[in-house]
């Protein structure tokens, strides 16, 4: 009985194959094509991106906001003229995606896009399935349970961004920080330009990202370092004074507090992986 029940669960789960996922702090794309054979998730979590379904208007949307694309469609979404949106997107295909199609879970007509309520959870979420798909033996049932509970979540948002101005400053705040991570950031500076108290503006930065100010300054660099080690062959010693780390042995304490291990070992890790799919988003 345990073992029939056992099958039954894990079939719940079949017909839905992951394909390409990423996190693209910086991303600068500018996407206009018909997809072919896979849906696709994508999230803006900061910055905001120009979109267009099929033949309708070009809308503008800040963030948080996310978008579905499907196959035989056209979509046209990203930015120009070197400004960037903090993209994080996975590609899925089957039978169980185009009943998650059919069933209007990847779509909300006539709008194929949706304000993200709670921008912290989707992010985590977002961040947790990227992670699961890219262990060596990746844990599907749990990305695709994941998945759908995501695109259930927008169902429940509202259609048309209207987020009050400074929540959107402190959003964008938080992007600039994600794009220039190594800068020496001056809050005080920071709360006099957006005319709050710095009291105020670490307390709306929680409340927006999660995290304090300065965590998201240390996790955005490590990210950044990440990226760095799964890219290229730089020494660490160099990569730790690129994003704001002149004591390799802080560096190395900051990035194995957020990775779970040494950078030469997350480097080694890596590579002997033969190169996540995706990217190798920081837990």
């Amino acid at each position: 009985m345990i073992k029939i029940l056992y099958n039954m669960i894990m079939a719940y789960f079949d017909g839905l194959r992951f394909g390409f996922f990423d996190h693209v702090p910086a991303c600068a794309a500018w996407i206009d094509r018909r997809f072919k054979d896979y849906y696709a998730l994508n999230f803006a979590a900061g910055g905001r991106v120009f979109w267009r379904h099929s033949d309708g208007r070009l809308l503008d949307l800040p963030a948080p906001v996310a978008w579905w694309t499907w196959p035989n469609a056209r979509f046209v979404y990203g930015q120009r003229e070197g400004r960037t949106w903090d993209h994080y997107y996975i590609t899925f295909s089957g039978s169980r995606a185009q009943r998650m199609f059919r069933q209007e879970l990847l779509s909300r007509v006539p709008a194929a896009f949706a304000v993200v309520g709670n921008p912290q959870q989707f992010r985590q979420n977002f961040e947790r399935l990227i992670s699961v798909l890219r262990r060596p033996v990746p844990d599907t049932d749990q990305a695709v349970h994941t998945l759908e509970g995501m695109c259930l979540s927008l169902h429940n948002s509202p259609e048309t961004p209207e987020p009050n101005t400074l929540q959107r400053q402190i959003e964008e705040l938080a992007h600039a920080i994600r794009l220039r991570p190594s800068a020496q950031w001056d809050f005080i500076e920071e709360a006099d330009r957006l005319s709050v108290s710095l009291v105020h503006l670490r307390r709306l930065f929680r409340q927006s990202t999660g995290i304090p100010v300065h965590q998201f300054v240390i996790r955005s660099r490590m990210e950044q370092a990440a990226g760095q080690l799964r890219s290229s062959d730089k020494p660490i010693k160099q990569i730790a004074a690129g994003v704001g780390f002149e004591d390799l042995q802080h560096f190395a304490h900051a990035f194995r507090r957020l990775a779970g291990m040494p950078p030469g070992q997350y480097r080694r890790e890596y590579h002997k992986m033969g190169g996540a799919k995706g990217s190798a988003v920081l837990d």
